[in-house]
Order: C-alpha cells, then structure tokens, then sequence
C-alpha cells in the first residue's frame, strides 16, 4: 500500500509500505505446529504431517522439513511482538559484507496485538520443552563425524542429497546415507526410502574406481593423451626456439664486438649504453629460450607410461587413506556424483 504520509522516494516514486496481517488459514497451521510441539512430536514428525496433508509451505517450496519447523516455532511475531535490530550489518577489511548478532538487550520490541496468534503459554510451553532437549542434547554432545560421501550422494529419484545417520549398536558406530528428502520431509515429498550402508558403500565405490579408472586401459589412454599434448606443445614453441636461438647467437656476437671497440673508441659511452642495451636483450632472449626448452630439447616421453602408472598408485594411496577430508578431496577428483534409486542400485 501507499505510504500513509504521501511520501516520496528516489526517483519521485510512491514509497510502498507492508502491511502485516494475519492469514487465517497459515495461522491455523502454526497453532498446529506449536500444539503438536508441545505435546512431544519432533520437527521432522510435524513436517512429515504437514506433507502428508499436502500444507503449502510458508514459501511456497517443495514441502516442509525440520529446519522450516524450526523457523516457525522460534518466530517470536506469532505471539504479537515485532523485533527489530536482531542484526547489525558491516564490512570487513576486505570489503566483504558480513553481520553480527546483537545481544537481545539491544533489541527493539514493538507490539502488535493484531499479530498474536500463539498464548504466551503455549509459546513458553514449547519453549521450555525445546530448552529442555537442547540442554539434554549437550550434556551427552562428541566430536561430531566426518562422514566421507556426504554431498557426493544424491537421490535418483527427486535429486536431493543423501544425508548421513549414525546409530550405535553394541558398542559399535554404523553410519547408512538415505535421501534427505523422504527423512525429513516424509514419504509424500518423496518415496526413496532406501539406506546406503557406509561400508558396503565404500566398498561398491573403490570397486569402481578400479575397474574404470585405474586399469591399464585408463594407462593407456592417459598416456596417448598426454603425448599429444606434448608433441602439440613443442609444434607451437618449436619456431619460437629456433627464432630466439639464432636472435641469442646474433646478440652474443654483437656484444662481442662492441666489447672490442670500446677498447679503441672515443666515444666510449655511447658504446656502453649499446652494449647495456644488447645485454638486456640478451638476459630476456635467454629466459625465454628456459621456459620452453623442456619442451623442445628434453624428451618427456621417455618413461611416460610408467609415470603415469605411478601417479595412479599415488591415487590408490589417497583413496586408501584413513583421512576423510583427503579421501573427500581425491574422491571428487573422479566422481561427480553417486546416485542411488529406490531399489538401492
């Protein structure tokens, strides 16, 4: 709507203002969410609920999931309060722009009466239960895992990340990857319910990679590959060499001489700056004839294919290695993506 004051932006443009106002039906929504939550059902129940019922999302996007719960219940506006200041916004040194949270004693609380949707009873109700688990959560908090294919599997079917799920068993830690998706969001946003176990996983996944890339096969075309590149390579720097090797025998010779006539000359400083000049040119000529004489003069090809077979051992070793974050780094060097469909395949 127009500005109440008539006012008027840059550019002599109306200044629009946003009215708040409660939409009957989404309130009735986040009651349910909040009574649901009171009463012990966890985030991804209530989301999984809300799909199955076929609930719009606040955004309109592809169903609820436990984070979207999460804004809703910690949305303090359903209890009739605006906040302001929460953040403040500045730049670094860099000049990248950045924001910090201000304590909430720097915060600026307006009242809207018409806003309330939720009592302060049920507000606090949920927020003394969410208090209480996160309290219960950090008592028994570890050094969290770093899972090797998280961000690497994805769902064939709706193309959402595979998530990890740690369970404990007899003392023992097992971690499966399912779809992000059908965990969080239930079965109506998408029927993936298949579970990757890690191990078997780890294994299909090195199996692979041996088979289709470190083979002799692979050798082999890896190897012709990189003959061409360098025979490509010395065809183009090959005119260039000769060029600035008859320029280097010239400048030597020239140097040569004007060594000799400042024996004899007069004008021994005019000579000197040529010969300064000649020598310059002969220094930049002999840089450059370095930076392409291991294309040109050196053989590269001798021992190519064992090099090359070398560096896949070196490949094996990282992908071996008990280093999640270097088995993540070599891993998506050679996979894009893992796929896995319903059937688990």
């Amino acid at each position: 709507m127009p500005d109440p004051k008539g006012r008027i932006g840059k550019g002599g443009h109306v200044i629009q203002r946003t009215v708040l106002e409660v939409d009957p039906l989404r309130a009735r929504v986040v009651k349910d969410i909040f009574t649901w939550s009171s009463q012990g059902m966890g985030l991804r129940k209530i989301a999984e609920r809300l799909n199955d019922a076929a609930v719009p999302t606040p955004d309109n996007g592809r169903g609820f999931d436990p984070s979207t719960i999460r804004g809703i219940i910690h949305n303090e506006t359903y209890t009739g309060c605006l906040i302001y200041n929460r953040q403040q916004f500045f730049r670094k040194n860099d000049g990248t722009k950045t924001k910090r949270n201000n304590p909430r004693s720097e915060w600026k609380i307006k009242k809207m009466p018409d806003l309330r949707i939720i009592t302060d009873d049920l507000w606090r109700a949920v927020a003394d239960r969410l208090g209480k688990r996160k309290k219960n959560k950090a008592s028994t908090a570890h050094r969290n895992i770093r899972y090797p294919f998280a961000g690497i599997i994805k769902c064939a079917d709706c193309g959402a990340n595979f998530m990890a799920i740690k369970t404990s068993r007899k003392g023992h830690t097992y971690v499966n990857y399912a779809c992000s998706y059908n965990r969080r969001r239930g079965s109506s946003i998408c029927a993936n319910s298949t579970k990757v176990d890690q191990a078997t996983l780890m294994d299909s996944v090195m199996k692979a990679i041996e088979e289709n890339i470190l083979n002799e096969e692979s050798v082999a075309i890896i190897t012709e590959a990189i003959e061409k590149l360098i025979t490509e390579h010395r065809g183009s720097h090959a005119a260039d060499w000769k060029r600035l090797e008859k320029e280097q025998k010239k400048l030597d010779k020239e140097i040569e001489k004007l060594s000799r006539a400042m024996t004899i000359a007069t004008d021994v400083p005019e000579l000197a700056k040529q010969l300064q000049e000649k020598a310059k040119r002969r220094t930049t000529v002999a840089d450059a004839l370095d930076g392409i004489n291991s294309l040109v003069k050196k053989d590269l090809l001798v021992g190519l294919e064992d090099r090359v077979r070398a560096e896949m051992e070196d490949i094996r070793g990282l992908l071996a290695s008990q280093d999640v974050h270097q088995f993540r780094h070599e891993l998506m060097h050679h996979v894009s993506a893992i796929l896995v469909d319903a059937q688990g395949q």
